[in-house]
C-alpha cells in the first residue's frame, strides 16, 4: 500500500478511534450518525468523501469510535470534559511510525461538531493532518446495543 494511503488509513482509523469516557454528557442517547473528513492528506484527493459510520451513544459510551476498527497499539494518554465539550490526546506507536492525535468534541444536544489534529512520523517524513468529525442522533439504539 502507498505510503499516503496507509497513512490516510491509520488517520482516519485514529480520529475515528478516540477514548470513552464514563462521564455523562449533554446530549441524548441513542443511535448516531457520525462522519469524519480527513484534510491535509498528501497524495490523496482534496475532494474525498467522509467516512461515515454509525453508534448508540450512552453516558458510558459518549465519544464517537468505531471500537471494532480500534488500534491495539492506540492508547489514551489524556482525556477531560468541560461542559458539553470532550477533549483528548491519543498515542498510537506502529512497526510504520507514531502517530499522535490531539481534538475535540462538543455536544449540542442532538448533534456535535468537533476536530482533531493528527500528526504521523514515518522515518525522516511527517505529516500533519486534520479531521473534521459532526454527528447528528438518528433514534433509538437498535435492540441489543
Amino acid at each position: 500500500m502507498p505510503f499516503a494511503a496507509r497513512i490516510a488509513l491509520i488517520a482516519t482509523l485514529t480520529a475515528g478511534s478516540l477514548p470513552v469516557l464514563a462521564a455523562s454528557t449533554p446530549f441524548t442517547p441513542g443511535e448516531w450518525e457520525i462522519s469524519t473528513k480527513m484534510e491535509g492528506v498528501p497524495g490523496l484527493p482534496a475532494n474525498m468523501p467522509p467516512h461515515t459510520f454509525r453508534q448508540c451513544l450512552t453516558p458510558q459510551n459518549n465519544l464517537p469510535q468505531e471500537k471494532d476498527k480500534m488500534d491495539p497499539h492506540c492508547k489514551v494518554l489524556e482525556n477531560s470534559m468541560s461542559g458539553n465539550t470532550v477533549h483528548w490526546k491519543m498515542q498510537c506507536d506502529m512497526r510504520e511510525g507514531k502517530t499522535t492525535s490531539e481534538g475535540q468534541v462538543t455536544y449540542q444536544g442532538n448533534s456535535f461538531s468537533g476536530i482533531s489534529h493528527i500528526k504521523t512520523s514515518y522515518g525522516a517524513q511527517t505529516m500533519n493532518m486534520t479531521s473534521h468529525m459532526s454527528g447528528k442522533r438518528v433514534g433509538d439504539c437498535p435492540a441489543g446495543k
